[in-house]
């Protein structure tokens, strides 16, 4: 009897580690989805200044600093459970940097338009409005997708 008592202690035991193990894995995947919210706020932010004609200073320098840890920090969950998401990894860290080089590229032109805004300006700042509220809403599905998956 005293044999069967030890083994249901360990089998507890491994049970209890593995359960403390989903959590931590939980736990890991919910920060990076309230990361990937996080940048999709900058850009939702963002498209919302160059839509009032404004230069979004705050969250294009947040934007800047998501980009230098989005990868790393994409590639703990991704890299390990689903390798095969590394491709939208990819595609998504080449539309961060794209959007922040064209947000750049279009605060200096507003600064330096500020007072003669041309058709040209104006269409770019469309198009670059129209991408920051793509990848942000990529971003809001991937979150919510990581969210909801099992682990």
């Amino acid at each position: 009897m005293p044999d069967l008592l030890s083994a249901v202690g360990g089998l507890k035991g491994v049970f209890d580690t593995f359960q403390k193990l989903v959590e931590h894995d939980r736990q890991r995947w919910d920060r990076v989805a309230t990361y990937f919210t996080d940048i999709s706020q900058c850009l939702t932010g963002m498209a919302r200044s160059f839509e009032n004609s404004d230069i979004p200073y705050e969250d294009g320098n947040a934007l800047k600093v998501h980009i230098g840890t989005f990868e790393p920090i994409a590639h703990t969950i991704y890299s390990k459970k689903y390798p095969e998401e590394r491709k939208t990894v990819e595609e998504l860290i080449t539309a961060l940097r794209d959007l922040a080089g064209a947000a750049t590229i279009m605060d200096t032109i507003m600064l330096l338009e500020e007072s003669k805004r041309s058709v040209s300006a104006d269409q770019k700042r469309k198009d670059i409005i129209r991408e920051l509220k793509r990848t942000s809403g990529r971003l809001k599905g991937l979150a919510s997708a990581i969210r909801a998956e099992d682990i």
